[in-house]
């Protein structure tokens, strides 16, 4: 029941992006061609901000209220644009834009958490399925005509809030435990290989290929006639055949990578063809929307899969890569809608600019791909997220961590015998004498380990406290030093003693004692 929900809840996402992008923003250019920048731009801001408050402030995202409040937003933006779409009126149209990405933006990252729900060999077939549901839904409505303003603001609506309800069941519990715990930014301290930073190859690639699923939103409205639209179909439908078959195992993200950017290059590199539709060449004038609309659905499938591995991985970090990732994607989608404008722009006048500006632009992404990406491995990416292991246990006092006794206060009753007297006087003295014992041991091992990995004076004071299990604003207050530095501390450390989190330090102090 759980894998359907979160199927639904996708495929549902999908529709809802697939009505908004093609039936209600062609209608929205009509009356005021700046408000589908508007709802973009709106919907990238709104990420970025989701992103910093999932990293920094988890707690500010409660979600239920968020989710409330934006479905309110979203059903009062939807109808000051229908209302403005009827009677033509730019200010209504643009008044009711901006809460059209968000709200798709907010239930997408909680259909992203959702995904940790799952194991590897459940996203290769259910991320695949989602989407060919969609195009099921797409091709039903290419049938039916198309809808009008009104049908597709209430069908985008519907989309979301079924969607919203199918993901409830299934990030209750991650929500509470993300709220419940220190927020990332602390983690992430402790626990380097538990989080992606914002810098990492993952979300810049996200970025610049969802730059091209841009370039493809603003090829002609991204119409395509059923037969092509069938084409920029297939390579996901054989997605989901692998996922399905024996043959999962080589759904990879990878050889998605790998896909998805060969298809997006072929878009890219047939652009030029838009400008001869009635010359010999005229049946390929599609083929750039073709290629680059596969190229980035295959691109979507590998993001939602790494979403879903990563957060299978670190629950605690699964809203933060979440947001993250869709933040990375809509940015990108903006930035290339918008430089596809001014392409498109300058062809009127100019194709011979068109040419050569696309050609620079096609020769980036493939030294991106050659140069920045030959050495990088999505999956090692993925492989080298370590969870953030419950560190409650940790919390103790230094002699029942590293004695694995406990020292016990025992109270003298008055009315008690001499010899009760002496027997209670002898048990705290040899408590005390071993938890001294304990704590002698515990500095010796940190001193040793120190010495052998050649740790500065620093490095040891902040071993010390990391083996005792102490996080990074206890390190702050202890060492008087700033986030920043107690990170590079860290960093530090932990190459010099060849660990990835705070539990594999401690077990190094552990075997030393």
């Amino acid at each position: 029941m759980q894998k359907i929900q979160i199927c639904a809840a996708l495929a549902l996402l999908q529709v809802a992006s697939m009505i908004l992008n093609t039936g209600l923003f062609p209608f929205v250019a009509d009356v005021s061609p700046l408000s589908r920048e508007i709802s973009t731009f709106c919907g990238a801001g709104f990420s970025i901000a989701a992103a910093l408050a999932a990293y920094y402030k988890p707690a500010w995202l409660r979600e239920r209220v968020v989710s409330i409040l934006l479905l309110f937003l979203l059903a009062a933006s939807l109808t000051l644009l229908c209302i403005g779409l009827h009677l033509s009126d730019p200010l209504l149209v643009v008044l009711g834009s901006p809460f059209g990405g968000i709200g798709l933006l907010w239930f997408s990252i909680l259909g992203g958490v959702s995904l940790a729900n799952l194991n590897r060999h459940d996203t290769v077939w259910l991320i695949p399925l989602a989407f060919v549901i969609a195009y099921g839904v797409q091709m039903l409505l290419m049938a039916w005509g198309g809808l009008s303003p009104l049908a597709a603001a209430t069908g985008y609506f519907a989309a979301i809030v079924a969607a919203y309800l199918l993901v409830i069941p299934n990030i209750d519990g991650f929500m509470k435990a993300i709220r419940a715990h220190e927020s990332p930014i602390i983690l992430d301290v402790t626990n380097p290989s538990s989080f992606l930073p914002f810098s990492s190859l993952v979300f810049i690639t996200i970025f610049l290929f969802n730059a091209a699923c841009g370039f493809e939103a603003n090829l002609s409205g991204g119409a395509l006639p059923p037969f092509e639209a069938w084409l920029s179909y297939l390579p996901v439908v054989l997605l989901l055949i692998l996922g399905l078959s024996q043959k999962s195992t080589v759904i990879t993200a990878n050889n998605l990578k790998t896909a998805s950017g060969l298809l997006m290059l072929a878009g890219l590199l047939a652009i030029p063809l838009m400008l001869f539709p009635s010359g010999p060449l005229g049946f390929a004038s599609h083929g750039a929307t073709v290629f680059l609309r596969s190229g980035s659905d295959c691109f979507a499938v590998l993001m939602f899969f790494l979403i879903a591995s990563i957060g299978a991985k670190n629950p605690l970090g699964s809203l933060t890569t979440s947001a993250s990732a869709l933040a990375a994607s809509w940015v990108g989608i903006g930035c290339g809608a918008g430089a596809m404008g001014i392409l498109q722009t300058i062809a009127v006048d100019s194709p011979e600019t068109l040419i050569f500006t696309n050609a620079l632009i096609t020769f980036g992404f493939i030294a991106y791909i050659f140069v920045v990406l030959q050495h990088f491995s999505f999956d090692a990416a993925i492989a080298g997220v370590v969870p953030v292991k419950p560190l409650e246990s940790l919390q103790k006092t230094p002699e029942a961590t590293h004695t694995g006794k406990t020292a016990t206060n025992y109270t003298q009753d008055p009315a008690s015998s001499p010899v009760s007297s002496a027997v209670s006087n002898l048990a705290i003295k040899n408590s005390e004498a071993d938890a001294s014992e304990g704590e002698s041991r515990f500095d010796h091992a940190c001193a040793q380990v120190a010495a052998q990995y050649s740790l500065t004076a620093r490095e040891k004071d902040v071993l010390e406290l990391l083996a005792r299990g102490r996080t990074s604003p206890v390190i702050q207050e202890r060492l008087v030093v700033s986030h920043n530095t107690v990170k590079s501390h860290v960093r530090h450390i932990y190459a010099k003693l060849g660990v990835h989190s705070q539990q594999e330090l401690i077990d190094v102090i552990d075997k030393a004692q």
